[in-house]
């Protein structure tokens, strides 16, 4: 179905109706979810973990030549920096193949490639171009806020410096709320490239989402950003050893066990499960997207009595 044309005006999307159908979606079809991750988790197990494992070891290398005053060797910072770039670039295409996959999956009815790996279809490609259009769009009120505001703070003179950063500070604030409602009420676009709706523009996406912007903010924080926070909290109460319990265990120093293997083995570990786990959960965040394109654009969710 196109999304041309002008629709009648939706009630607000029903939030809570929307969560629940990521979440009954994904729990359904959770062997969809490892059919279209289960590449990608492989390949981001291997890089992040020997990625992690390179920036800690070099983390504890610095502490070990600080503390010890001995020289450090530079170029194994040339040699992370390359991995590092590489692994987030992976993990980027991962993100997208993964997104493209389950919006399908949701809106479509189509079960992902095995492996999920999508690398080639133009539903890829049409993602990544929309998704850096919105991000420029919303880099827009940034830039317009934070340039003329430096200038200003600049040249300002010393009695008016105050007021310019205070100004400048207001404003900044301002162009951040803006760009999050851009990214918000442009989202939609998102699921329909996936798949294959190429005649919903730009303005249809902000007229037909106005007054909704907290509510996709909201869904995707329950969907998304709770689940992670959930996994942070829980590798701040028992991944992350204990000082006491190192000193106790015979380090000298808290420094001398950063620097040790064990303690870069630890935080790989943990940056390798994050990940992981990350990339599993993605698709409840994706689901309410795609729900949300539903409603707005398709057929209408009708909240619950």
């Amino acid at each position: 179905m196109s999304s041309a044309g002008t629709p009648p005006q939706l009630p607000k999307l029903p939030v809570w109706d929307v969560v629940g159908a990521a979440y009954s979606d994904y729990l359904r079809n959770f062997a969809d979810v490892l059919r279209a991750s289960w590449f990608w988790l492989a390949l981001t197990v291997v890089l992040i973990g020997v990625t992690s494992w390179q920036q800690w070891s070099l983390l504890g290398a610095v502490i070990d030549a600080s503390v010890n005053h001995t020289p450090f060797r530079r170029p194994e910072f040339a040699t992370m920096s390359l991995s590092a770039v590489c692994a987030h670039l992976i993990l980027l295409m991962a993100t997208v193949s993964i997104a493209v996959a389950w919006h399908r999956r949701i809106i479509l009815g189509e079960r992902p490639p095995f492996g999920g790996f999508n690398v080639a279809s133009g539903s890829f490609w049409r993602y990544v171009g929309i998704g850096l259009a919105i991000c420029g769009l919303a880099a827009l009120p940034l830039l317009l806020a934070l340039l003329p505001g430096i200038l200003i703070l600049i040249h300002a003179g010393k009695n008016l410096q105050g007021l310019a950063a205070t100004i400048l500070f207001l404003s900044i604030a301002a162009a951040y709320v803006l760009a999050l409602a851009i990214v918000l009420r442009l989202s939609m676009l998102l699921p329909a490239r996936a798949t294959g709706d190429l005649d919903l523009r730009l303005a249809q996406s902000w007229h037909r989402t106005r007054g909704n912007c907290w509510r996709i903010f909201w869904g995707g924080a329950i969907c998304l950003l709770a689940p992670m926070m959930a996994a942070q909290f829980a590798v701040m109460t028992f991944g992350l050893p204990d000082p006491k319990a190192v000193l106790a265990a015979g380090s000298a120093t808290i420094p001398a066990y950063a620097a040790s293997p064990e303690f870069a083995m630890r935080m790989s570990a943990i940056s390798t499960v994050v990940t992981t786990y990350y990339l599993l959960i993605l698709p409840i965040g994706i689901g309410f997207l795609s729900h949300a394109y539903r409603h707005f654009f398709r057929e209408a969710i009708a909240p619950t009595l």
